[in-house]
């Protein structure tokens, strides 16, 4: 958990720095740390950004005995991926391609196969913290996303 907070602070500290963040290309958007009791899930849905990185902090039973929470995966249904919530797990996963065509607004389309949702807890606790990125190309708006990544799925092996 130590471990997990501490690569969590420096990639805060280093999104924060304007110049870190022009020579990486991508702009945080949104932080978020999500507690779900047994019973919670989340509903499905693609995020409004271009990535996405999930930092599972505490998968843990209510009960002080050491035991993991059961369910609260990460599903991709389209994708028939789920992945496990484990504490000091990290789940980097894309949810926009490069437009297919010149009259796209805003350069991008959403990646259909991103759609997921967070399974029910079915035991103890999960709490999960959230970043949203968007694409930043150096010398432009951020409007410009040529060159993005195809489908995120296509570089994993399932």
């Amino acid at each position: 958990s130590k471990l997990v907070n501490l690569a969590l602070s420096e990639v805060l500290i280093s999104i924060e720095d304007d110049e870190n963040s022009e020579r990486c290309g991508w702009m945080l958007e949104d932080a978020t740390i999500v507690r779900y009791q047994a019973g919670e899930s989340q509903v499905p849905h693609v995020d409004p950004c271009d990535a996405t990185v999930l930092f599972y902090l505490d998968v843990s039973s209510s009960v002080c005995d050491g035991k993991c929470a059961s369910g609260g995966e990460t599903c991709f249904p389209l994708a028939n991926c789920n992945v496990e919530a484990h504490r000091g797990r990290c789940l980097l996963f894309f949810s926009s391609l490069p437009s297919r065509s010149s009259s796209s607004v805003e350069g991008y389309e959403r990646d259909l196969l991103s759609l997921h949702h967070g399974a029910r807890v079915e035991s103890g606790v999960k709490v999960v913290a959230q970043l949203m990125f968007n694409a930043a190309i150096a010398g432009t708006s951020g409007q410009d996303h040529s060159g993005r990544n195809r489908s995120w799925l296509t570089y994993v092996n399932l």
